[in-house]
């Protein structure tokens, strides 16, 4: 260009969001207004724009198709202009492979680079300003890393403390100092923590996930941004250990989608929304194997699809008779077994009653004997002690105390935290869970069956009519024509060898 050629130099930006020197951020339309004005005051005009939003970091997982297009066009020779105008040299890259590579492939094409931050061009071809652009590429992925140091040693911190991260859960609400900004406390937030304990109390006595979708739609009932509650949010929710007072902490979150072993837990800072007893015991349910997370049908027959068939093993389901009785059949085309509702729906409630109120019966639901408790009140005084050692090592960390690093308390704390894991597994194997608080057992349990819902009667019923306990409910198969045999002799219970 000739020094009487007065016409603009053409330039492009590659913009990005980044923070200025007052740790300012600057979106990609403040980088592209700086760029205009500086573009106007040295009679440069930007005629490309490669904009990229996501992260320039070596941990990055989103692609940066700005970024890739310069590059490409850069290689093909279809760059545009004669400069490119950046914010801060890492708005180009984080990764010293990617910036050398810009700086070469610009070198090769005769462009130069505007850095606003610095307030000069940078020509690759020259060696201060090459040299300066290389020290660059290694300064971007140093800051990236030590911001990351400070980030993890933060969240252990936290960690340490039981103190809140992230996203304030539902059914909390957190105030800040109105000076400082630092936070106070996570406490219970007045509306949504009762809606919380419900739906983990209502779940822990049977009830179904979709039941209290429902109902909280009915009632009107929504989440914080006004729709309502879907099954997974719910299910999200019942899994949440901040509900129970325990601050979760996963440092391998990034490679996988769900909890693993390294997971780890530690006393909250905050009061628990649930008892940690229902907590745990919800989880259970959860896991449970057995548990069915579909139903053929909205059930309105306590016995459907629990009681089986003795022929063919099919769960009964009731159908209309000849006469228009309802009958529990199971589903073969010939139909094996048929027998009126009514008639197996009494007998049954009068077995389990029977069974639930004698001690003798019910105290096999007590996996945990004479012996059994003993070691379980054992299995409990060790993990309370492995969990005051936990909280111990935590304090002395927090509190700084001369040669208690976290690099010297990491393996200690990793060990201790291995053992709570085997004790809290040895506690649960212990606990009886069979009932889960649906319904107590005693002489007086009729009372409490006579209010007990229906889908809390078919979770009793599921529970207990299984080899291990009652046994499995069979209906036997009988000649045609034979409509008079009771019940009793109708019925097959299918026990487990001992």
């Amino acid at each position: 260009m000739s020094p009487l050629d007065s016409s603009p130099l053409p330039v492009c930006d590659l913009l990005r969001v980044s923070k200025d020197r007052f740790g300012r951020e600057r979106s990609p339309e403040d980088q592209h207004e700086l760029n205009q004005r500086t573009s106007e005051r040295e009679n440069w005009t930007i005629v490309e724009t490669y904009r990229d939003v996501g992260s320039a970091s070596r941990t990055a997982r989103k692609p940066r198709k700005g970024f890739e297009r310069l590059i490409a066009d850069l290689k093909a020779g279809t760059f545009a202009g004669r400069i490119l105008m950046t914010f801060e040299n890492s708005r180009g890259s984080r990764q010293e492979r990617e910036w050398l590579e810009l700086i070469e492939l610009a070198e090769a094409r005769g462009v130069k680079f505007w850095i606003e931050v610095r307030g000069r061009l940078m020509d690759p071809s020259d060696p201060h300003d090459r040299r300066d652009l290389i020290h660059a590429a290694a300064d971007a992925p140093y800051e990236t890393g030590l911001s990351s140091v400070r980030i993890r040693r933060g969240t252990q911190s936290a960690f340490a403390n039981g103190l809140p991260h992230a996203q304030i859960p539902y059914g909390f609400r957190r105030r800040y100092n109105e000076r400082t900004g630092e936070l106070i406390e996570q406490e219970h937030h007045p509306d949504e923590a009762p809606i919380v304990a419900e739906l983990f109390e209502r779940f822990a006595a049977g009830g179904s996930i979709y039941s209290v979708a429902q109902d909280f739609k009915t009632r009107g009932i929504v989440k914080r941004s006004g729709g309502p509650f879907s099954q997974s949010h719910l299910r999200s929710m019942l899994t949440l250990a901040a509900y129970a007072g325990r601050r979760r902490h996963d440092p391998e979150w990034r490679a996988r989608s769900r909890p693993g072993d390294g997971v780890q837990y530690s006393p909250a800072a905050w009061e628990p929304i649930v008892n940690p007893d229902v907590f745990d015991q919800v989880q259970r349910i959860l896991r449970d194997p057995q548990r069915k997370k579909w139903r053929p049908g909205a059930a309105k027959h306590w016995l459907s699809y629990i009681a089986k068939c003795g022929a063919c093993g099919d769960g009964l389901r009731v159908k209309t008779g000849r006469k228009g009785e309802l009958r529990y059949a199971c589903g073969e085309p010939t139909g094996c077994v048929s027998i009126v509702s009514a008639d197996l729906d009494v007998f049954t409630e009068k077995l389990l009653l029977h069974w639930l109120a004698d001690p003798d019966c019910y105290c096999v639901l007590n996996q945990a004997g004479d012996a059994a408790g003993a070691e379980l009140a054992r299995v409990r005084a060790d993990l309370l002690a492995a969990i005051d050692r936990r909280d111990e090592l935590s304090g002395r960390v927090a509190r700084e105390e001369p040669g208690f690093t976290l690099e010297f308390v990491a393996p200690i704390a990793a060990a201790n935290q291995e053992r709570i894991a085997k004790l809290r597994q040895q506690e649960k194997n212990l606990q009886p869970s069979v009932l889960d608080g649906v319904i107590e057992p005693g002489p007086d349990v009729a009372k409490r069956w006579a209010v007990l819902p229906l889908e809390n009667r078919r979770l009793v019923a599921r529970r207990l009519l299984v080899p291990e306990y009652i046994g499995e409910l069979q209906v036997k198969k009988i000649g045609r024509g034979r409509r008079d045999v009771p019940v009793k002799d109708r019925v097959r219970l299918v026990r487990q060898e001992k």
